[in-house]
């Protein structure tokens, strides 16, 4: 018993350690990508696009 829950604990930690290794790397690269001022501005476009849609479904079919 004691054992399987040293066992749990073990994997847990390293599944933890390892996600967050996997989103530092993931931001750190998604962050470099973002710099890019062409990115930056496709970017923009696309979220205040995807803003405006969402404002007109709240106009049209959110009563």
């Amino acid at each position: 018993q004691i054992e399987q829950i040293f066992y749990l604990i073990f994997m847990l930690a390293i599944l933890n350690i390892s996600t967050h290794f996997t989103w530092i790397l993931i931001g750190n690269s998604l962050s470099q990508w973002m710099s890019n001022p062409v990115t930056e501005k496709i970017l923009n476009y696309l979220f205040s696009s995807t803003l405006l849609l969402i404002a007109i479904w709240i106009v049209l079919y959110v009563h």
